[in-house]
């Protein structure tokens, strides 16, 4: 024999629990967070494209109006 207490237990197995079903509400809430970050990203970075483009004219307007001077 074993020491006291050994046998406790033994040919029991506990299988772990099964992973409960998501409902349609918790599935579509779980793809909105995870979507919002992405759509967050898309704006800020059409937010600093659109800045950069409005910029890049300006600047391309300025150059235009300089050349046409020196001429």
């Amino acid at each position: 024999m074993g020491a006291a207490g050994s046998g406790t237990g033994r040919g029991t197995y506990w299988p772990p629990f099964p992973a409960a079903p998501i409902g349609q509400a918790q599935r579509t809430a779980a793809n909105g967070s995870r979507d919002r970050p992405n759509l967050w990203t898309q704006q800020l970075h059409m937010h600093i494209f659109s800045s950069l483009l409005r910029q890049s004219l300006a600047l391309r307007s300025k150059i235009k109006a300089h050349a046409v001077k020196d001429s």
